[in-house]
């Protein structure tokens, strides 16, 4: 026993795992106490500052993403990387400078949101976190894939922790505390990968370099732009149709959903350089197996937890009386999440097989969908706040689907629809999923605690299989922690 918790507490990607499951239930934390401690009205004007910083953030001309990818791509090649990574940062200050006038022109206009919300005040700080934060997105995948694990860990913290001790030692409710964590946060992560010595401008200024970076960046920010989009998308109508309060609630109950998948999120993050490496050739059947045997276990756990927490969120909303109605927006808002879920490792193969332009057109589809789905919601059926993530979902249904469609049409296989439906949602996770929305829709008034077991208890039973192989992957991880590794 000894024996295991001392390779447990030598395994670099168990301490880098560790670390952000702790900041994940720091976050949810801090998410419950500042929901509590601000009230729905002000909490509301939080999720809007957080909605801008993060509208920005997604808004990177995709070279985070670029770089990650390229340097993979071209590990073996000591200048072209050097290129890479110089090409990377000069792209973002040429971003950095457009983010700055964008600022001029939110200052000056006098928009509706600055009035509604109240944030003018916010738009200079707004603006310094927005600047550092993109610089340390493209650093941090610069670490990444360089397998430096510690620097990313805090990065991806310390503004959490930040947070949470400013909640816990501050005796007003300023947001000005809030907005000062991040600034804090931010500076400290960028002055960490500078001076740890992997950003390196000893690379020659190319024009191919940064053509490539700027390319595939695109693409890929167009992808990734898009798809933030619909989230963003959904929360802007919110935010506009319904009151600060319901806005507010909104954002709490998407929060603590999202915690959820953020759990798995953080291992995704540390293996798609690797899941990179092994999809890029051109050995589909192999590509296939590898595909199959990420989502099993990626899937598997996903969805339990979603299911696992169905309880706990009644518990919950049975603690807070200013969220006591919230239950069915927290169940919806965890299984919006669940459709995107399913195209890890279909949308990772069209990015590790160069289709950046094929994944931003479904982007698009998706994105499109959802604008057309939310004014149908809204404009006309006139939905209340708690059921307008249906259109998300919808969205993330036809993202996944079409994700499964270009990876069928290129590994050679039949293109059916029953095909596309099976590859993008195995029945084992569709029939759960089917329960656990009927009861939500159905029994939303009168929910009976011991109604919300019935989704785990039916994901247990069909997927007992998958959850041992799981078990021994993770096993299998404790062991030999080099397999995340690029070799």
């Amino acid at each position: 026993m000894m024996g295991i918790v001392s390779t447990v507490f030598k395994n670099k990607v168990f301490l880098y795992l560790g670390s952000r499951y702790i900041t994940y239930a720091l976050q949810f934390a801090t998410s419950f106490y500042i929901a509590l401690k601000l009230g729905p009205t002000s909490f509301g004007i939080w999720s809007f500052i957080l909605l801008l910083i993060n509208f920005y953030y997604i808004v990177d001309f995709g070279i985070s993403n670029s770089i990650n990818i390229l340097l993979v791509q071209d590990k073996e090649n000591e200048v072209r990387c050097l290129n890479h990574i110089l090409s990377s940062i000069i792209i973002t200050f040429g971003l950095c400078i457009l983010i700055v006038l964008s600022f001029i022109v939110i200052k000056y206009c006098r928009f509706d949101f600055l009035v509604k919300y109240d944030i003018d005040i916010y738009l200079p700080a707004i603006l310094y976190i927005v600047i550092v934060r993109n610089f340390n997105k493209v650093f941090s995948s610069i670490y990444r894939v360089k397998n430096r694990l510690l620097e990313l860990a805090f990065f991806q913290s310390i503004v959490p922790v930040l947070l949470l001790l400013v909640i816990i030692f501050s005796s007003t409710n300023s947001l000005w505390y809030l907005v000062g964590a991040y600034i804090v946060g931010q500076s400290l992560a960028l002055l960490l990968f500078v001076f740890r010595g992997q950003i390196s401008i000893k690379g020659s200024i190319s024009f191919l370099s940064v053509n490539a970076v700027f390319y595939k960046g695109f693409w890929l920010f167009l992808y990734n732009g898009l798809f933030y989009l619909i989230m963003f998308s959904t929360s802007s109508f919110v935010s506009t149709f319904y009151s600060v309060s319901d806005y507010g609630k909104y954002s709490f109950a998407y929060s603590l959903a999202h915690s959820i998948f953020l759990f798995l999120e953080a291992f995704g993050y540390i293996v798609f350089p690797k899941i990179i490496q092994k999809l890029k050739g051109n050995d589909f059947d192999e590509c296939k197996v590898v595909i199959c045997t990420i989502r099993n276990s990626y899937l598997t756990i996903v969805h339990g937890l979603v299911y696992l927490a169905f309880p706990i969120f009644y518990l919950l909303c049975m603690m807070m009386p200013q969220y006591s109605n919230m239950l069915r927006m927290l169940c919806i808002a965890s299984l919006t999440i669940l459709p995107y879920v399913n195209a890890f490792g279909l949308n990772t193969f069209l990015m590790a097989q160069n289709k950046e332009k094929t994944i931003a057109i479904i982007s698009f589809a998706s994105f499109i969908m959802n604008i057309l789905f939310l004014f149908l919601f809204i404009q006309i059926l006139h939905f209340p706040y708690d059921l307008i993530l249906l259109a998300t979902m919808i969205s993330y249904v036809l993202f996944t689907l079409l994700c499964s469609f270009f990876m069928l049409k290129i590994v050679g296989e039949s293109r059916c629809f029953a095909l596309m439906l099976k590859t993008a949602f195995p029945v084992r996770i569709s029939i759960p999923y089917v329960i656990a929305l009927c009861i939500v829709l159905l029994f939303s008034k009168e929910m009976c605690f011991m109604l919300l077991f019935i989704p785990l208890l039916v994901f247990i039973s069909l997927n007992r299989d998958l959850l041992r192989e799981t078990m021994r992957m993770m096993v299998r991880l404790i062991k030999k922690p080099e397999i995340v590794d690029l070799k």
